[in-house]
């Protein structure tokens, strides 16, 4: 069974979508079985796709799915599912949804294998599952829930004062975040800009296999807040501008992080486990690193610090049974490095100029 659903604000009669004021629109979306699709259009102010107690449903209670959701809000204070998330289950099950405007809010969760087709390209724009708030877009917000077997998602948001958070559970979870449009990525070759006082927090707990690419663009006040646990995790994390915070948190084995901050005042915080990997690079002056490797048993981690400029402050601790390494560079005057290694065969580079 295919059912093809399309809504606009002018037709909002269709499957009991009502008005409770003039421009306040609102459609509850429930569809079962496979290959349902439904597109849903709506202009102006305060409308919503599934509300309060009521969102909207596609699912297949037999693990089969293949369901597509296409939503498009054009306007201000427009709800997806707020306070009661849009729910898909299934497998390969993809929702792209787009809000230019202010105030506007996803809220989604998937639950089965393959949703957004599994492992997505690391760049907006090339993901099944797709959320994106534009430029103009001011105080959106986006909350997006997984759990299950390879499945990613891709989130562009712009404009100011914006939230994301996003959270897989399962293996194989892919997460792509962007905050404060324009571009270019293309894993990674960076370059954003603009956007300021965004948030992006993720937290994937995949077993193993997941992946988190997370950029924010040019601005102030940005913060980043990353988590993972389980085995061969990779963490991605760039910003630029002034006064941005990074926390990346890895547990388990064989994991890599990788954070790059340009800028002033900006502060790092990192945590891994075994037979772990970081690169941190800094540019700019005040900036800080703190980072450590310890985990019980940890071996064979290693971590690269790169600091340029002034009144720069490093520290890093590498804990467990051996084999860890560290090298740490900083240049130009006022730069502090303290740094702490325990256990047999760890090898240490510093360089300050």
């Amino acid at each position: 069974m295919r059912t093809k659903l399309l809504l606009s604000t002018a037709v909002v009669a269709l499957l009991g979508a009502s008005s409770a004021f003039a421009g306040s629109n609102t459609v509850y979306l429930n569809q079962y079985h496979n290959s349902q699709n439904a597109s849903v259009v709506q202009g102006g102010d305060h409308n919503h796709v599934g509300s309060g107690g009521n969102s909207f449903v596609q699912q297949n209670g037999a693990g089969s799915g293949g369901n597509a959701l296409t939503i498009n809000q054009v306007g201000s204070n427009n709800w997806v599912s707020r306070d009661a998330a849009g729910y898909q289950s299934g497998t390969q099950n993809s929702a792209q949804i787009s809000q230019s405007g202010n105030g506007n809010d996803v809220e989604l969760q998937q639950s089965g294998t393959q949703n957004g087709y599994g492992y997505i390209a690391y760049n907006n724009g090339g993901a099944y599952n797709a959320i994106q708030q534009d430029g103009t877009s001011t105080d959106g917000k986006v909350t997006v829930v997984q759990d299950g077997t390879r499945n990613g998602f891709d989130i562009l948001q712009g404009g100011y004062h914006n939230n994301t958070s996003l959270t897989q559970t399962g293996t194989g979870g892919v997460a792509y975040v962007r905050q404060g449009t324009w571009g270019n990525d293309q894993s990674t070759g960076r370059w954003t800009a603009p956007g300021s006082n965004n948030a992006i927090t993720i937290g994937q707990n995949t077993g193993s296999q997941g992946g988190v690419v997370a950029l924010q663009g040019g601005g102030d006040g940005n913060s980043m807040n990353i988590s993972q646990n389980g085995d061969a995790l990779y963490a991605n994390a760039y910003q630029q501008g002034f006064s941005n915070q990074i926390a990346s948190t890895q547990a388990g084995i064989y994991s890599n992080a990788s954070i790059v901050q340009a800028g002033n005042n900006n502060y790092v915080l990192n945590n891994q486990g075994s037979y772990s990997l970081a690169n941190l690079t800094q540019t700019g002056n005040s900036n800080q690193i703190y980072g450590s490797q310890f985990n019980s048993g940890s071996v064979y981690n290693s971590a690269t610090v790169t600091q340029t400029g002034s009144n720069n402050y490093a520290s890093y601790g590498q804990d467990g049974s051996g084999g860890n390494s560290l090298t740490l560079a900083q240049s130009n005057d006022g730069n502090v490095s303290v740094t702490s290694q325990n256990g047999a065969g760890n090898a240490l580079s510093i360089v300050q100029n």
